[in-house]
């Protein structure tokens, strides 16, 4: 939270996110890399690793996990990275234009490529929105205008470094910082559920409407406030206490999603 400047509702909100899609909600432990048996015991849901291809299927400069290690810069991305800034952005910056663009492609990328794809709530919200990250948290907080510059990403996602005397964003980021732009690249390609087992590929719907992705927001947010109704079943539950109760509870239980 102070490392990126969040607020303290957001940064709960990203970290209660991440692991309704890839961490144990009852040990508290995710894995950043491939799964951990450390995480503890699997429940019914996929959990323990950042990297899960059902979930996490793509960053921008990355393969799917299922094709390839991800953790390995992809140097055919950043180049189409490249590409798609001098196209859509400003000045051949990282811009909102330009993330709308690139989202857009790497998605049908990987409904084209991988032969398993759960592209289904809460992946949807996360990946619409975790692509604005750059033009937040990577742009130096001195410029805050939203434009990363091709030298700034080589830095952050090829180099993992900041560049030298880097300042971060001048005021926390939340919500109010994160929804409008997430709105934008939304309403300029919309998406819908995608379900791909052994290359057959399933969609849910034409078009995924704004207002489901917003009640999905609700949701996390409502859950990530960490209310005692909410969140506090039964001491007497037992094994009933898993991330899939916690999921129903919370108003989760989204279609598609491998309970």
């Amino acid at each position: 939270m102070e490392g990126l400047n969040l607020t303290s509702d957001f940064a709960k909100f990203f970290t209660y996110q991440a692991f309704l899609m890839n961490g144990n909600s009852i040990t508290s432990l995710m894995s950043l890399g491939l799964k951990s048996s450390l995480t503890g015991q699997d429940t019914k849901a996929c959990s323990g690793r950042w990297s899960q291809s059902a979930w996490h299927f793509r960053d921008m400069t990355r393969l799917d996990a299922h094709l390839s290690d991800q953790t390995v810069f992809n140097e055919n991305f950043i180049q189409g990275f490249i590409a798609t800034s001098k196209k859509f952005g400003y000045n051949a910056t990282y811009d909102i234009n330009a993330v709308a663009d690139l989202r857009h492609n790497r998605l049908v990328d990987s409904i084209k490529n991988s032969p398993e794809l759960v592209f289904t709530s809460p992946r949807i919200l996360s990946a619409y929105s975790e692509v604005v990250f750059p033009i937040i948290f990577s742009v130096d907080g001195r410029l805050n205008n939203r434009r990363l510059t091709t030298d700034g990403a080589r830095r952050f996602f090829d180099l993992q470094r900041m560049p030298d005397d880097f300042h971060r964003q001048p005021t926390p980021v939340n919500f109010t910082i994160i929804e409008p732009l997430v709105r934008q690249i939304f309403n300029k390609h919309p998406s819908c559920p995608v379900l791909t087992i052994a290359r057959t590929t399933t969609k849910s719907c034409s078009t995924l409407p704004l207002s489901a992705i917003s009640a999905e927001f609700t949701e996390i947010s409502r859950c990530a406030s960490f209310q005692p109704s909410i969140l506090t079943p039964p001491v007497s539950s037992g094994r009933t206490l898993t991330r899939t109760y916690i999921r129903k509870t919370c108003a989760l239980a989204y279609v598609g999603a491998p309970y």
